[in-house]
């Protein structure tokens, strides 16, 4: 059974009957902080968001090498008389 599943059956128990005790020594979360919870031990979006990053820093170098930073001269040329 994968995770997802494993969580839908999970939270389906817990809000059909609420067999979870206060007193059984697990904490209670809000379907918010499970939420977070689930979203920041997620190895996918970890990755997803790493490659984000990752092609954000290789655009940002591409961009410098194209636009790469020319220097002009602003002195006037001396043409020698002739």
């Amino acid at each position: 059974m994968s995770a997802s599943a494993e969580f839908a059956v999970v939270a389906a128990k817990a809000g059909a009957d609420q067999a979870f005790a206060p007193d059984s020594g697990v904490p209670v979360l809000t379907v918010d902080e499970a939420i977070a919870q689930a979203v920041a031990n997620n190895i996918s979006l970890r990755m997803a968001d790493l490659d984000m990053r990752s092609a954000a820093d290789n655009r940002s170098a591409n961009r410098t090498r194209r636009f790469a930073n020319t220097q002009t001269i602003t002195s006037p040329i001396a043409v020698p008389d002739r």
